[in-house]
């Protein structure tokens, strides 16, 4: 059950490389921006209000079949956001997605919400604690809605980026949280304490 990617893409430019990647594979891609509200500037661009759940539904009923695969990007910045802005952009949209989704007849869905500085894997990095939000909604998310296998990709704009995320959504493993930093691709992982 995969009939393409539904897209939602960043300012920043790597979710229409991306789109335009996967098109050139030969993918059916649907992309989403953030706007003032809903509109269908074309067959499979839409853009719509972040803030307003209906609009995510709306996108359902007119973007076609279900995709398979949803790469959710709007958390990518370049400057750190206020609060407000990173939960709008990231934890709002993402519920109100994983919302209208529940609404679905989702069987074999794969999310993945793409952001910057949530995790703090090298000293060096810069971490913007109102991204981690995103973490414990990509938890939720996949425990709430069946058929629903939810990811969360911390990921640096360099780049390479477009050829890292190409790389890990092609990855069939059931890691949830994955960061790259450089090439190194870095896993959450438990080990027992005594």
């Amino acid at each position: 059950y995969d009939v393409g990617w539904l897209l939602f893409v960043d300012s920043q430019g790597l979710g229409e490389a991306l789109a335009a990647r996967l098109r050139d594979a030969g993918q059916r891609v649907v992309t989403v921006a953030a706007g003032e509200g809903f509109e269908r500037s074309g067959a499979e661009t839409f853009t719509i209000d972040m803030l307003q759940r209906d609009d995510y539904e709306r996108l359902f009923s007119e973007a076609g079949p279900m995709p398979g695969r949803i790469v959710h990007l709007w958390s990518l910045v370049a400057d750190r956001p206020g609060f407000e802005q990173a939960q709008d952009a990231g934890f709002y949209s993402v519920l109100f997605l994983a919302q209208a989704l529940a609404g679905q007849n989702v069987e074999l869905t794969s999310l993945w919400v793409v952001s910057n500085h949530a995790q703090k894997i090298e000293s060096a990095d810069a971490l913007y604690p109102e991204q981690a939000t995103l973490l414990g909604l990509c938890k939720v998310a996949a425990q709430e809605i069946p058929g629903l296998t939810c990811r969360h990709i911390d990921i640096g704009l360099q780049i390479n980026s477009v050829e890292l995320l190409l790389a890990e959504l092609g990855i069939d493993r059931p890691d949830m949280f994955t960061a790259y930093r450089g090439r190194q691709r870095w896993v959450q992982a438990f080990e027992p304490m005594p």
